[in-house]
């Protein structure tokens, strides 16, 4: 039978084998990283934490992307870091893992996938009509810029975009610039811009007078007009009850697709003719003159 001495010193020896069991136990995996999972390139000052907080376990951070630093709130290898992203930082996974600094073992890594994201770049070309006339409708478009969340779309020229995305439709009134810029968490890219010309149907400003010649001379009618694009038919009836008729350039007749009309030599049968003339343009519709009698 074993003395009452040798009891107590297995006793003691058992709990020592305790005693250095639970000292040589890895610490345990961390609870989970809280903190956002998309941060912004350039952003500082993002805070990431574990909830554990045994002190005699050491915190050691590691993170997979590029440009990426970090320190610690609370003192070397903490359950908290600044986590800072630089302008250049890219994606990756932040991990931590517990050390024992006592019985020098580690434990299992707790991490977290980061999504770093920019500010969306400057969309593409916008595709639609440059050149329109007033009060048309017309769709423009850009293709999608990766990243981008929503898009804006500006008009300086009198009418407002309407849609929103991709493409929208407009229906300007008067020239201007119509941009659009992608937007996402991060900030918003460069405008991208298309000039828009707004062409109006041709407007007459000055009419034909009458004119009064002798037999044998010359006289010429003549139309002032504003729009794009114009062209002119001059056309002639005989008498107010007369159907109009498209003039060529012939005989006494000259000038007859310019805004003047010459006629040369006139004969006493002319006597009561009217003329006017018809002003197309890009835009439409034409413009017909007030008529001049001869």
């Amino acid at each position: 039978m074993k003395t009452k001495l040798q009891k107590t010193v297995l006793l003691s020896i058992v709990c020592m084998l305790c005693s250095l069991y639970s000292f040589a136990q890895a610490p345990p995996q961390p609870g989970p990283i809280s903190g956002p999972q998309t941060v912004c390139q350039g952003t500082s000052g993002v805070i990431y934490s574990i909830p554990d907080d045994d002190p005699d376990v050491v915190y050691n951070w590691t993170y997979s992307g590029s440009d990426f630093s970090y320190s610690h709130l609370f003192g070397y290898s903490t359950n908290t870091i600044s986590a800072n992203f630089s302008s250049s930082a890219t994606s990756g996974t932040l991990s931590v893992t517990p050390f024992n600094s006592s019985s020098g073992l580690t434990g299992p890594s707790r991490s977290m996938t980061i999504n770093v994201i920019s500010a969306p770049s400057q969309p593409g070309s916008i595709t639609g009509p440059s050149s329109v006339c007033s009060g048309t409708t017309h769709t423009y478009s850009i293709s999608a810029v990766s990243g981008a969340t929503s898009y804006e779309w500006q008009y300086t020229g009198g009418g407002t975009p309407s849609g929103s995305g991709t493409s929208i439709t407009l229906t300007p009134t008067s020239s201007g610039t119509l941009q659009v810029r992608a937007n996402n968490a991060c900030g918003s890219s460069s405008w991208r811009t298309r000039s828009i010309t707004v062409n109006t149907a041709p407007n007459i400003t000055q009419h034909p007078p009458n004119r009064t010649i002798c037999e044998g001379t010359n006289t010429t009618f003549s139309v002032s007009a504003t729009g794009a694009g114009l062209s002119y038919q001059w056309q002639m009836r005989t008498s107010s009850s007369g159907t109009w008729s498209n003039l060529s350039n012939s005989g006494v007749y000259s000038g007859v697709t310019t805004s003047t009309l010459s006629i040369t030599g006139a004969t006493a049968g002319m006597n009561g003719y009217q003329y006017r003339c018809v002003v197309s343009g890009t835009c439409s519709p034409p413009a017909n003159s007030n008529h001049g009698t001869l």
